[in-house]
């Protein structure tokens, strides 16, 4: 028979089931809750309360209408979830923003542990100035990135158009005239397609269509859903 592999949303205990091939799967959201779920006790083991590992920006100078993606990396076990608030109120999914904002997260296919949240603002306005902060919990604790995100919205023509001078990292040609690059390729984004793309990892900066390799992606859902 085909072997079985735990799912992204479950926990593989250390013992495997009786049949000596395939792992025992807890779901994910058991781990670390206080109780033995595995036979070995292996899902208590190594309990920790996230830490915050990076922030992509600590200021950032937007113009209106552009799109704002923001990304915090932190560790810790089970795996964390990051929140984003602005100015410590809530984000994405109170009807506010009218779809135009999304959380995400990104964990590392080589150490569970370590996640990557994502926010992205599309179409940014003047309600959108402000400090945003970074939250990173799970059942341990909770942690906030120290700084916060500083937000500054101004307001700017921002017609793109053709220019050989753009500092791009080679994944575009396209700039406004201010210099901000326009339709980064190779999955990655950023004013000067800096960053990978949510989902992608890497250093975008180096300058090849190879910068960004992908992650397993794994919405907020699947990750806590029982």
């Amino acid at each position: 028979p085909r072997q079985r592999y735990c799912k992204t949303n479950e926990f593989q205990c250390t013992t495997k089931n009786n049949t000596n091939i395939n792992p025992l799967c807890i779901r994910r959201s058991l781990q670390c809750d206080g109780y033995n779920d595995c036979s070995d006790h292996s899902d208590e083991v190594g309990c920790v309360k996230p830490t915050i590992i990076s922030i992509s920006h600590r200021q950032i100078r937007i113009n209106t209408r552009d799109t704002l993606i923001i990304q915090c990396t932190a560790r810790g076990t089970p795996t964390p979830y990051i929140n984003w608030r602005l100015n410590w109120g809530h984000i994405c999914g109170d009807g506010s923003d009218n779809g135009r904002c999304t959380m995400e997260q990104s964990i590392d296919t080589h150490d569970p542990s370590l996640v990557t949240g994502t926010l992205t603002v599309r179409s940014i306005n003047a309600n959108d100035d402000g400090t945003y902060s970074c939250e990173a919990r799970n059942s341990q604790g909770f942690i906030f990135a120290i700084p916060d995100t500083l937000i500054t919205v101004t307001e700017s023509d921002n017609k793109p158009s053709s220019s050989t001078g753009c500092n791009c990292h080679g994944h575009s040609s396209y700039c406004t005239p201010d210099g901000r690059c326009q339709n980064c390729q190779h999955d990655t984004v950023g004013y000067y397609c800096e960053y990978c793309n949510t989902g992608y990892r890497g250093d975008a900066r180096l300058g090849t269509p190879h910068d960004c390799q992908l992650l397993l992606a794994v919405s907020n859902q699947s990750l806590y859903s029982d």
